[in-house]
């Protein structure tokens, strides 16, 4: 059975014997991902009643790097450990250790670089207005640049900053007209946590 378990949370050894017997004294013994015995192994169940036996005295630690832990239950007839049951086979608990800290460390992060555009109907001067997203909240990058690129493939238009506006985006004006109907693509590329992030974005002239 797989089990999710939460780094600082207790690891809940806890096994049932589905006849209620009361009689018998289980050990869980416990390995991580690389098949060392956890501090403690083999844990000794405490009988609570009703065929449950149960520990919970050993707490995943909150900076623990380990993903996965297995849990072997072998069942004894005697407090001492030396008969094993023959009437119970063994069981076994998987814990996955499912935390911010711990599970999104192997995730993946999504980065995209976001843009708006503003036209001057007065002065005719076009802001393309640029900035990083990771995981889809905005974040600070460094060293960005844009090349706008017409249908043919030319670079109309091109720009780059070293270090974004007070408010995290970075603004490339330019006296730049669009042809009516044109088509158009800005390449962006912004560092973001210590690489360059680079993508497309339609061109809209908006005034």
């Amino acid at each position: 059975m797989s089990i999710k378990v939460r780094l600082s949370e207790n690891l809940p050894l806890h096994l049932l014997l589905p006849d209620g017997d009361n009689t018998k004294f289980p050990l869980a013994y416990v390995e991580d991902e690389t098949h060392t015995p956890l501090p403690g192994s083999p844990f000794t169940l405490a009988n609570t009643g009703l065929g449950n036996y149960i520990n919970d005295d050993y707490i995943i630690a909150p900076l623990s790097t380990l993903r996965r832990f297995v849990a072997t239950y072998i069942i004894y007839e005697d407090p001492g450990f030396t008969e094993e049951s023959q009437f119970y086979d063994r069981a076994e608990d998987v814990f996955d250790i499912v935390d911010a800290t711990n599970v999104y460390i192997n995730q993946v992060s999504s980065y995209v670089n976001r843009m708006s555009t503003v036209l001057s109907n007065i002065t005719g001067v076009q802001d393309i207005i640029v900035w990083p997203e990771k995981n889809g909240q905005a974040v600070l990058g460094t060293n960005c640049a844009i090349a706008v690129i017409d249908a043919l493939g030319a670079v109309v238009w091109s720009g780059a900053a070293p270090t974004p506006r007070l408010d995290g985006t970075f603004r490339f004006q330019n006296g730049f007209a669009p042809a009516l109907n044109g088509t158009y693509n800005v390449e962006i590329v912004i560092t973001v946590d210590g690489q360059p992030r680079e993508n497309k974005q339609p061109f809209v002239a908006v005034g």
